[in-house]
């Protein structure tokens, strides 16, 4: 369905995620590169980030926002990282990434423009709720409905900012697309591994993703309130 240099093929033995074309924020990438500081952290965001970028989340409500929220997420976590993040790097894994939000969509085919002035973003933390949920060990089954999307667009913001560290992490040598698919995959493991292919083993979660997460919150027509976060 898409085409172009941003439109990737994965290796079947390291996942089956198939990767989209990213449009957002690709101009910021073009001939710049970004340094940041030098600290390194277990986890990317912290949780009240996590917080704050899951609610943007559950506000996408088309694909061209979709873009936009990815490409402020990858630049943010490039900078929560102290990494540079080059263009080749940005626009593979926003390609990757965007093809993970479509696999996680509980509908034939994972077509994002499906949901064209819908709630997106929610579909998204709800299929990524049902995949991840159960392997995580997270207690979703008690969760209200709007609970369990805010829960696993958790998971999926926690997952592209690994998306992120491991994929500027890699040599410089590294094929960018070959980074980015890598670079998921890893990431997968830990935070959605049943996004995976058949055999594909998934890690033990860390302590962040596998723990109960505080913080409450509440929507209000298109806006997200955070309690406690």
């Amino acid at each position: 369905m898409y085409q172009g240099e941003n439109a990737f093929e994965f290796n079947p033995e390291m996942s089956n995620f198939e990767g989209e074309q990213y449009e957002g924020e690709g101009e910021q990438y073009e001939n710049e590169q970004f340094e940041f500081g030098e600290a390194e952290w277990r986890e990317v965001f912290s949780e009240s980030e996590v917080m704050e970028l899951t609610a943007e989340l559950m506000e996408v409500t088309n694909e061209e926002e979709l873009d936009r929220f990815l490409g402020k997420l990858i630049k943010k976590a490039g900078g929560a990282i102290g990494k540079v993040v080059k263009s080749p790097i940005g626009r593979a894994v926003g390609g990757v990434l965007k093809g993970v939000a479509k696999k996680a969509l509980p509908i034939a085919g994972g077509a994002l423009g499906a949901y064209f002035g819908g709630p997106l973003g929610a579909k998204i933390g709800s299929g990524l709720a049902s995949a991840a949920g159960k392997a995580l060990g997270l207690e979703l089954e008690a969760l209200s409905h709007e609970d369990r999307e805010f829960e696993g667009g958790k998971q999926f913001v926690r997952f592209a900012a690994n998306t992120v560290k491991n994929a500027v992490s890699a040599p410089a040598s590294t094929d960018p697309r070959t980074a980015a698919q890598t670079a998921a995959t890893k990431a997968a493991q830990i935070y959605a591994p049943n996004l995976l292919g058949p055999g594909s083993r998934p890690a033990a979660p860390s302590t962040a993703a596998g723990k109960s997460r505080g913080g409450r919150w509440i929507r209000q027509g298109r806006n997200i309130i955070i309690f406690n976060a």
